[in-house]
C-alpha cells in the first residue's frame, strides 16, 4: 500500500488491483476513503464511454454551484450499458459491501448511478456528505455506521487541475456532523483511468475544480442499505421488461427482490416472478 498525497495525518490509502478485501476494508474503516488503481481497464471505461455518448449530447449544463456549470451527467448506467452492468457487480467492491452494509440490513441496493463530465473552466463542487439526503440518519448516526458506498470511477485519468474528486480522509469519524472541513483537510482522489475512488456515505467529498483544457469523466456508482429509498428510482430506470433479461445477481441488486417476508412484496409474492417472459401482476396468482 502507499499514500496518497494530503496534508492531514490521515491519508487516502491507495492500492493496486490485487488487493484483497480485508486490506480495502482497513482502509476505509481509518480514513473513510480508499483507491484502487486500474480495477478495470481503460478498455472497459471506453466502452463504458462510448455506450454514454449520444446520450451526453443530450444533456444540458449544470445550472448552480452544486450542479456545476460546465458539467453534464446522465444517469441510468445499467439500462444503458453493458458495461455499466458489468461494474455494478465489480467482485471486489460487492465484497467491500457485503462487510460495511450487511450488518445493517438484509440486503443492500444499487442506489444510484451517473457518469460525469466536468468541462474547461467548471468551477469546485459544494464539499459535502452523501448521506446527507437521509436526514434522520445523518443526524442521528454514529461513527462506524454505514448506510452508503460509494464508488466514482476514473472513465479518463482524473489529475489534480482536471477536477479530480476532492475527499477529506478523516472525515467519517466526526462525532460533530455539523463541522466543516477546512481547506488544509481537502485533498484529491488523483489516480489513473480505470482506477476507484470508494468512499462512505459520511465521507466529505465533491467535484474537483477543472482548471485543464480538457474533459474529466467519472462514473459513480453507488450502494445503499436495503431499507433505504435508493435515490435513483431502479424500477423504472430499468423495468421488468429491461430488467428480466439480466443477470439474477443484478436483478436483485436493483430491488426485484423482497427486502423481507414482509416488505418488497407484490401481491404477496416475490417481484421476481414478474421478471418472467410474459409475466403480468394480473397473472401472479398463476404462480
Amino acid at each position: 500500500m502507499s499514500t496518497g498525497v494530503s496534508s492531514m495525518s490521515v491519508q487516502v490509502p491507495r492500492y493496486d488491483a490485487t488487493v484483497n478485501v480485508d486490506t480495502v476494508l482497513d482502509g476505509l474503516q481509518s480514513a473513510g476513503c480508499a483507491i484502487i488503481e486500474r480495477l478495470h481497464t481503460e478498455d472497459d471505461m471506453d466502452e463504458l464511454s462510448a455506450d454514454l455518448s449520444s446520450w451526453f449530447e443530450q444533456r444540458p449544463i449544470g445550472v448552480d454551484d452544486f450542479s456545476g456549470y460546465k458539467t453534464r451527467r446522465v444517469s441510468g448506467l445499467v439500462a444503458r450499458s453493458d458495461m455499466g452492468r458489468q461494474i455494478a457487480l465489480n467482485p471486489l467492491v460487492r465484497q467491500v459491501c457485503d462487510q460495511l452494509l450487511l450488518p445493517n440490513c438484509n440486503v443492500y441496493r444499487l442506489h444510484v448511478t451517473h457518469m460525469v463530465d466536468i468541462g474547461p473552466g467548471e468551477i469546485r463542487q459544494e464539499i459535502h456528505r452523501d448521506d446527507g439526503i437521509y436526514p434522520e440518519v445523518f443526524h442521528n448516526a454514529l461513527p462506524g455506521f454505514h448506510c452508503l458506498v460509494h464508488g466514482m470511477w476514473a472513465v479518463s485519468d482524473f489529475t489534480r487541475d482536471n477536477g479530480a474528486t476532492t475527499l477529506v480522509p478523516g472525515s467519517h469519524q466526526w462525532r460533530d456532523r455539523q463541522r466543516q472541513p477546512e481547506e488544509h483537510e481537502i485533498t484529491q482522489a488523483v489516480m489513473p483511468k480505470g482506477s476507484v475512488a470508494l468512499y462512505l456515505g459520511s465521507t466529505y467529498h465533491g467535484g474537483g475544480e477543472n482548471r485543464s483544457n480538457g474533459h474529466r469523466v467519472g462514473a459513480l456508482f453507488g450502494y445503499a442499505l436495503g431499507w433505504l429509498r435508493q435515490e435513483e428510482n431502479m424500477y423504472l430506470t430499468c423495468p421488468p421488461s429491461v430488467a428480466k433479461d439480466y443477470p439474477e445477481d443484478l436483478q436483485r441488486l436493483l430491488g426485484y427482490e423482497q427486502f423481507t417476508r414482509g416488505a418488497g412484496w407484490v401481491d404477496n409474492a416475490d417481484p421476481r416472478i414478474l421478471l418472467h417472459d410474459g409475466a403480468s401482476f394480473n397473472d401472479m396468482r398463476s404462480y
